[in-house]
């Protein structure tokens, strides 16, 4: 896989579990639950200081800040971001859904990206 889709498929799981149910997510936990998700796409494990560069590039790409919350132990999604952070989750599941399609298979012939 190359670096720079895995660095996307990375910052794809990264906003999906910041913006899920959990507001504050705790380090650890992301980083496992990240290590997790690319190692499902044959990605390789993640450290915090992936993460961190990850947190920039977000930002600089989607204008989305993710933030540490010593109070609560936890990164979070700028409340000013959030209104951003739906405008591009239908890019990244669009994303998501074009880089699960296997290249090696024929189906990739069949699906236009819109």
């Amino acid at each position: 896989m190359g670096r720079k889709l895995e660095g996307l498929q990375r910052m794809l799981v990264i906003i999906n579990k910041l913006k899920g149910l959990q507001k504050y997510v705790p380090r650890e936990e992301l980083e496992n639950y990240v290590t997790l998700r690319m190692e499902e796409r044959d990605g390789t494990p993640v450290d915090i200081r992936t993460l961190q560069r990850d947190f920039n590039e977000i930002e600089t790409l989607f204008g989305i800040r993710i933030c540490f919350d010593k109070k609560r132990n936890g990164y979070h999604i700028n409340e000013e971001d959030d209104l951003k952070k739906e405008q591009y989750e239908r890019l990244l599941l669009n994303f998501d859904l074009l880089n699960a399609i296997d290249s090696t298979s024929n189906l990739h012939t069949f699906v236009l990206a819109d």
